[in-house]
């Protein structure tokens, strides 16, 4: 997020599993706290930064237009998850 300019500040708090919690533990609405998800784009892990109270849909993964080893090696990571 710096290199794009977004500010952040960061915050220590207890032990969370979840964005949720974390934003919990903190008095934080979820919408205000943000998580960090890898997806993959063009065959690439790129991490995305959402609010903490989105869903993330794990349906069937699609296969990428040029698909690689490292591509597959990290689609199989992402199913066990």
């Amino acid at each position: 997020m710096e290199t794009r300019g977004i500010g952040f500040t960061p915050i220590h708090h207890r032990l969370a599993y979840t964005a949720q919690e974390e934003a919990a533990a903190t008095h934080v609405p979820g919408r205000e706290w943000a998580k960090t998800v890898v997806c993959i784009a063009d065959g690439k892990p790129v991490l995305a930064s959402l609010p903490a109270n989105d869903r993330v849909g794990l349906g069937a993964p699609r296969p990428t237009r040029a698909p690689d080893k490292r591509a597959r090696r990290a689609r199989r990571k992402l199913q066990g998850l």
